[in-house]
């Protein structure tokens, strides 16, 4: 009997014929948009006319109805709860004692690695939440920041493999173009300046107003609002021409690009979280970065130099500051 796409592991999708990293691109795109209800959510992603048959062919498509405050998470459970889902007792035992002796289970696909019948894995996998749903986007997870490289490498792994895992959502955007000057080769993505409303100055002295939008205006010629350029000396800008450059507490200050990446922050749990996706977020007035592939976050001017690279994080903002245009 065909499975619910919204519960397969990998090693189900790779069994209809589907290469290993198409499938782990499908479950990653799946967390991401909070599960395919329908066939049509095939089309959000970039699949094969093949894969998307393949997978029509093999599966059910329907949202899994979840309640969060009563599904436990698979590592708290016990022999007792897993007898009572119809586990038989030498089972559940081994379940618990494998849970023990090689750490919790991440994901769906950790029960693999187990000598268990596709019944059993059915059972689990429909009845408890696993650590990386935690670290889903949909189950509002958004406080790495404040845990991450706290010492719990647990968690530091889930929260670093979450980010990776967004940050290759974001495709990279074809409109930020390289760039060589004498500050160095970089990307530079120049909105159309109409993209840029007036700021609510929330003032109502006509005379400051108007020396605010004299100033705004000075400022047009470094770029749009949502101009972003990795190529100068201030290693990454944003809008007119704000640095994200961190100075230290003894020198002239030059972050009113972070204080509009806070602002906006604040203001939108959609920019918010774009950020957050791919491991970009500020803490205490500097900007921190997770670096690819390691479970470390970057600070300050190494942040700006970590990301200033990658195309997707680029791609990521360019894409936040459409949606606010703030």
């Amino acid at each position: 009997m065909p499975i619910n796409i919204n519960i397969a592991t990998e090693s189900d999708i790779e069994s209809t014929g589907i290469l290993p990293e198409i499938a782990k691109y499908i479950i990653e795109s799946r967390n991401y948009f909070n599960g395919f209800s329908n066939t049509e959510d095939l089309n959000k992603i970039e699949l094969s006319s093949e894969e998307k048959s393949l997978l029509v062919q093999n599966f059910i498509f329907e949202p899994v109805i979840e309640n969060s405050s009563e599904q436990m998470n698979i590592n708290d459970a016990t022999e007792s709860d897993l007898q009572a889902l119809g586990i038989d007792p030498e089972w559940s035992k081994y379940i618990i004692d494998s849970r023990n002796y090689k750490g919790r289970f991440i994901n769906k696909d950790d029960l693999n690695g187990l000598e268990l019948s596709p019944e059993f894995i059915n059972i689990l996998t429909s009845s408890f939440m696993f650590d990386d749903v935690t670290v889903n986007i949909s189950k509002g997870y958004y406080d790495w920041p404040e845990k991450f490289n706290k010492g719990d490498s647990v968690y530091d792994q889930g929260a670093s493999d979450w980010i990776e895992s967004n940050r290759k959502i974001y495709a990279n955007d074809p409109e930020p173009h390289e760039v060589d000057t004498r500050f160095g080769k970089g990307y530079s993505y120049e909105g159309p300046v109409s993209s840029d409303p007036e700021p609510d100055w929330k003032e109502s002295d006509t005379l400051k107003i108007k020396g605010y939008k004299a100033i705004w205006e000075e400022l047009a010629g470094e770029g749009s609002l949502d101009a972003i350029n990795t190529y100068d000396n201030q290693q990454v800008t944003i809008g007119k021409g704000f640095s994200l450059k961190y100075i230290s507490d003894h020198q002239p200050r030059h972050d009113i690009g972070i204080l509009i990446l806070e602002y906006n922050i604040k203001d939108s749990a959609d920019f918010k979280n774009t950020l957050l996706e791919v491991g970009l977020y500020i803490i205490d007035g500097s900007i921190v970065y997770k670096k690819t592939n390691e479970k470390l976050l970057l600070k300050g001017n190494d942040a700006m130099i970590g990301f200033k690279w990658n195309k997707n994080v680029l791609s990521a903002l360019i894409s936040a500051f459409k949606k606010i245009k703030k």
